[in-house]
């Protein structure tokens, strides 16, 4: 039995094909089944972990979003309807019989059954849980950022015995964003078009084999909006909404980026650093390098404005005054001009 945390679910399944393959490798056929935790109770669990099957020698459950190792509120709320159960000592009496259940389960050791818990967080208090920590079968999967990130990039390609310049790695998470089965699918595809004899990627390839996401598109489309580019600004904004990026989602990455850039630019004011940035705004490093790139192009009472006519264009549109992209044009001709109407400033 193991309980996996956290909500990398790239890795999380990356290691249930692992084990899959130890299995196999001791000779030993087991089928991988997936079951959501959260629309079945324990009982109902324990029942079907008990069923044999006929088409392998044993079973690999993957069962995600069980409630019976989060913490209280987390998981779904109380029983049917809505309903919250009657607690004792603080826990439900379904609490109390499922880590029973859960605990003879895992002392009972079924030689035919791997069971593989998967919840966002843990309650460390919890008996069940201690007893998986205890025996190191409680394994977390953060989400991967900053130097973690770029590790786990270039352990990739080192498999491949593959290389990567700083400047492409910047350029590739700046491309794709965080998402690791995305960031996965690319480096295949740069190392698939990749010369054989070519070890080292460049910041060149990736610009040339890797698109722009919407987070990509976002930073670029504030760049310009920084040197007062309106062109560039034009051009970035229109690749989103060809991207399919719903207009009212891009007039909130635009509002989240101008907030990033307001607290940017009083922390840097205050001598704070890149790392100090980084730490503050809870970014990665390659986003708070370029957050102190871009706030050069800003000051505070400009981003403030800025974000009070955002807000404007947020209500124009919701209230039916301006049609979505016709507003979203004119709120990057205004932004991109530097000169907001004395209403909007």
């Amino acid at each position: 039995m193991y309980l996996f945390y956290g909500r990398e679910d790239f890795l999380q399944e990356k290691l249930l094909r692992e084990i899959l393959a130890v299995l196999q490798r001791q000779g030993r056929d087991f089928e991988l089944e997936k079951i959501d935790g959260s629309e079945a109770s324990l009982e109902e669990m324990v029942q079907f972990t008990r069923q044999g099957t006929i088409f392998s020698q044993g079973r690999l459950l993957f069962i995600h979003g069980c409630p019976a190792f989060q913490p209280a509120g987390n998981g779904p709320g109380g029983g049917k309807d809505g309903k919250k159960k009657k607690k004792t000592d603080g826990k439900t009496a379904a609490d109390k019989e499922g880590e029973r259940i859960l605990l003879a389960l895992l002392e009972e050791g079924i030689s035919e059954l791997v069971l593989v818990f998967s919840v966002p967080q843990v309650d460390r208090r919890k008996k069940l849980v201690k007893e998986l920590e205890k025996s190191g079968c409680l394994i977390e999967f953060p989400l991967l950022r900053g130097k973690a990130l770029a590790g786990w990039i270039r352990n990739e390609l080192k498999a491949e015995r593959k290389q990567i310049e700083e400047g492409a790695l910047y350029e590739l998470v700046g491309r794709t964003g965080e998402n690791l089965r995305l960031l996965r699918s690319e480096l295949d595809k740069i190392i698939t078009y990749l010369p054989p004899n070519d070890s080292l990627i460049t910041a060149d390839a990736v610009r040339r084999l890797v698109p722009q996401t919407s987070q990509g598109n976002i930073f670029k489309l504030v760049e310009a909006l920084g040197r007062k580019e309106l062109k560039g600004a034009w051009y970035h904004l229109h690749q989103m909404l060809q991207q399919g990026e719903p207009p009212l989602v891009v007039l909130a990455m635009i509002a989240r980026q101008f907030r990033l850039l307001y607290r940017a630019v009083h922390i840097m004011e205050g001598g704070g650093s890149q790392l100090e940035l980084s730490t503050s705004l809870k970014v990665p490093g390659f986003v708070a390098r370029d957050l102190a790139a871009q706030v050069r192009g800003f000051d505070g009472e400009t981003l403030a404005a800025a974000l009070e006519y955002v807000k404007q264009v947020d209500l124009e549109i919701k209230t039916g005054q301006r049609s979505e992209v016709e507003a979203l044009e004119q709120l990057v001709l205004q932004l991109a001009s530097g000169e907001l109407s004395p209403s909007q400033k």
